[in-house]
């Protein structure tokens, strides 16, 4: 996306070029010639950055398969399609010693020829250049708009054979060649990991060592070892991080008599007790401190998220002397952290907070529109709850999840989320929204948190927290049952965790056998309060 946003980019003629736009996997797909070199990009739903989706491995491979089956039934360019599947640290289990059930699963049915109603040839990259599809940029030629090398080498590309031209490229010292792909480049492929400039965290020393290990060479060439059986090449990521998590009002749920109203909890945030000087404003010195010598993950994230909202992001709190360090980038740190050690509720609101955005999110709002389903965003009622009829510019609607969101960063997150859901469903399973004529999300929300507080008899601020604590497949997987219709449980696990993780809680369908007349018929009921008659809204 971004080096084709330079395609008729000229500063003489005032033209800023092609507007920045997401890459689908029949771009990702393709080999490119750029400037005698032959580039390979990763697909877009694997970048942990963008969105914290590509941090669940269960949903990788959903995305994966999603992707495989478009491709086989979409591809029409000569060549054949090779999309290149990086294996990760963040791949491995808990424990570091093996590869995730779900990628190993994934790749042993890549191995075996098939997957997602696709013909696959598992292999090394430097094995498929001869046959896969390969497109030459012409446009990013060394011209007078400007050069991707320094000028010191005068365009002489023998010198730039030995690969080390990219760590002695400065993009500060060209930054007047105006060539913004040069240091878009640069900028991948930087091997430098920033240095933590948080407190870390108390967690299982063996753990903590595995994964700062697991960044070395030595490691990496484990990796590598125990994915040789299955021919896949192992490409080092550079991954996103930390998240933190302010507290949070519940959502309105709805009537049900398995929860009584006096469990509900009004929606009130709790004011964070901070640190006051003699005159009686904020301490922000004695607040860094704290930053500074705690090792709670939700400690750090409450003192950022009240530091991001006095100072702003860009503030620096001067943690160390060894260079500046904005608010933004310590949250960003938190994210990859907590993503690492799969922290859902506060990967969610990190999130929020960044302002992180589905790219794909006006394709998926698209391709509801497209099966002849209304949309609406926000908690009911109205005037809070957004109608969508038409496509919709990114920009506008991402502001318009925000705006019927009032603030809320959860529900704007988890509207992204649900709707990315929804589109795939749409895609796969048309048959569940058969007699659905508009699709209400801040309803499906609102219902996904009442089962939860009725299956797992607490409160609505417990449903809650226990919503946005599920790991995105998990998430699929109950908007899966809401929709169907089908019974299912929902179960707390009862292995222990450390305080740091999110709580596990398992989803799993129930059988007409052995199961209650409440059991059987309590899906149902909620479904037919939000179910109504053609014409009117309904989830």
């Amino acid at each position: 996306s971004h080096i084709y946003s330079s395609l008729g980019c000229n500063s003489r003629m005032k033209l800023s070029g092609r507007p920045y736009r997401h890459m689908g996997v029949l771009g990702t797909s393709k080999l490119y010639d750029i400037r005698k070199t032959i580039f390979t990009f990763t697909p877009q739903f694997i970048d942990q950055q963008q969105f914290y989706l590509a941090l669940d491995n269960k949903m990788i491979v959903e995305m994966l398969r999603t992707d495989l089956s478009y491709l086989c039934s979409r591809w029409r360019m000569t060549g054949q399609p090779t999309i290149t599947f990086p294996v990760s640290h963040t791949m491995l289990d808990e424990d570091g010693t093996s590869l995730n059930s779900s990628i190993l699963a994934a790749l042993r049915k890549m191995q075996d020829g098939y997957f997602g109603g696709a013909r696959i040839q598992t292999g090394k990259l430097s094995e498929f250049l001869t046959t896969s599809c390969c497109t030459h940029l012409s446009f990013m030629d060394p011209g007078p708009e400007g050069k991707l090398y320094s000028e010191d080498y005068d365009d002489n590309y023998n010198e730039l054979d030995s690969g080390d031209w990219m760590n002695d490229y400065d993009s500060t010292h060209n930054a007047h060649c105006g060539d913004e792909v040069a240091r878009y480049l640069d900028h991948l492929l930087a091997h430098t990991t920033p240095h933590a400039k948080l407190a870390p965290t108390s967690q299982k020393g063996g753990l903590d060592l595995f994964r700062a290990a697991v960044q070395t060479t030595c490691d990496l060439m484990s990796l590598v070892t125990k994915a040789k059986e299955l021919h896949v090449q192992n490409v080092h990521m550079y991954l996103p991080t930390k998240i933190f998590q302010a507290s949070r009002p519940s959502f309105n749920l709805l009537d049900s008599p398995h929860c009584p109203q006096e469990d509900q909890v009004p929606s009130v945030r709790v004011e964070m007790h901070l640190p006051r000087d003699q005159s009686g404003e904020v301490d922000f010195k004695a607040l860094v401190l704290q930053l500074k010598e705690t090792s709670s993950l939700q400690e750090q994230a409450d003192i950022l998220y009240m530091l991001y909202t006095l100072k702003g992001p860009d503030w620096d709190p001067e943690l160390y002397d060894e260079g500046a360090t904005t608010v933004r980038e310590l949250l960003t740190e938190l994210y990859v952290r907590v993503g690492e050690i799969r922290h859902w509720g506060l990967t969610r609101h990190i999130s929020g907070i960044l302002r992180k955005k589905v790219e794909a999110l006006d394709e998926a709002c698209t391709a509801l529109l497209s099966h002849q389903k209304h949309l609406t965003v926000g908690l009911p009622p109205e005037p809070r709850e957004k109608t969508i009829s038409a496509p919709l510019p990114y920009e506008v609607l991402t502001q318009l999840i925000d705006e019927a969101s009032e603030g809320d960063m959860s529900i704007s997150i988890l509207t992204q989320e649900i709707m990315v859901y929804l589109a795939m469903y749409m895609r796969t399973q048309p048959s569940l929204f058969a007699e659905m004529f508009r699709l209400r999300i801040g309803l499906i929300i609102q219902v996904m948190a009442t089962e939860l507080a009725h299956s797992l008899r607490c409160s609505a601020e417990e449903a809650t927290d226990s919503l946005m604590n599920l790991s995105p497949s998990a998430m699929k997987n109950l908007l899966h049952h809401i929709l169907s219709g089908k019974e299912f449980g929902v179960e707390r696990s009862v292995r222990p965790t450390d305080s740091n993780v999110s709580p596990a809680i398992s989803i799993h369908e129930i059988g007409a056998v052995g199961a209650t007349k409440t059991e059987r018929t309590g899906i149902m009921q909620l479904k037919s309060e939000i179910k109504q008659s053609p014409g009117t809204p309904v989830a």
